[in-house]
């Protein structure tokens, strides 16, 4: 079954028509009973591709956190992509995790921002309420002080030997909506240089020109970026997400 659903899937592609949805599901199916997860990571990663929705896109994400090569320092980046294009799927606590890892890499209006989206009003009695609100209050307080300051950060961050400081502080001003401010800061620090991953940084610009809806400046960036690490797929999934179908193949 394998072997012939991958022989009529690729056959599809070479003709230049989407595969059909059941046999991209049957390919996830067998991926299932082979206990195949690479299989059936490839088989959600075509469903995305052709027949987009909310669900393919939380579980082509999760699935590839999961994989043995995955890096963590990337899961900020993949918060990321899941909360643009699974917003439904979205559970508080998928939000509070975002804001937690936004707030420890100093993008407190981003933390700020998915904080108030997991808990609009108060955060609910539990065994983990102390240490949520902490996290709210932690990512409500940098972002006060980001909204006052974060203009005065700009010269210190040129002044630096190392381009990650503009890289973040460019990202900072994304998360504000400032979107050209931000992507040129971003641009200033990729080309000083950036000394640790400089590839992630690429990897950022490349999908905050996505949000600002520069697609043809980030499709032409995101297809440089490599790495098995789950760099390499984050950028090969935002580049999917910008060529979605208007309407996919029945």
């Amino acid at each position: 079954a394998k072997t012939e659903v991958l022989k009529d899937i690729d056959a599809a592609k070479k003709a230049g028509t989407p595969p059909s949805k059941d046999e991209l599901n049957l390919l996830g199916n067998v991926g299932i009973k082979l206990k195949d997860t690479d299989l059936y990571l490839q088989a959600i990663e075509e469903l995305v591709r052709y027949y987009p929705s909310e669900d393919y896109w939380f579980d082509l994400l999760n699935r590839t956190r999961g994989k043995k090569t995955y890096a963590p320092r990337l899961d900020l980046d993949m918060a990321r992509l899941k909360a643009v294009a699974a917003p439904s799927k979205m559970e508080p606590e998928d939000y509070v995790e975002q804001a937690e890892l936004a707030a420890l890499g100093g993008f407190f209006t981003e933390g700020k921002i998915a904080m108030d989206k997991a808990y609009p009003g108060a955060i609910p009695a539990g065994k983990d309420k102390a240490a949520i609100q902490k996290i709210r209050d932690n990512a409500n307080k940098g972002a006060a002080d980001d909204a006052k300051n974060i203009d005065s950060g700009v010269a210190a961050a040129q002044k630096s030997k190392d381009g990650v400081g503009l890289v973040n502080l460019g990202y900072n001003f994304i998360t504000l909506g400032q979107f050209d401010k931000g992507i040129d800061l971003m641009k200033q620090g990729i080309a000083k240089g950036v000394s640790k991953n400089p590839e992630d940084a690429k990897l950022r610009l490349g999908y905050a020109l996505a949000l600002a809806g520069k697609k043809d400046e980030s499709v032409k960036l995101l297809e440089t970026i490599t790495g098995n690490d789950g760099r390499g797929d984050l950028a090969r999934y935002w580049i999917m997400y910008q060529n979605k179908p208007a309407a996919a193949a029945k």
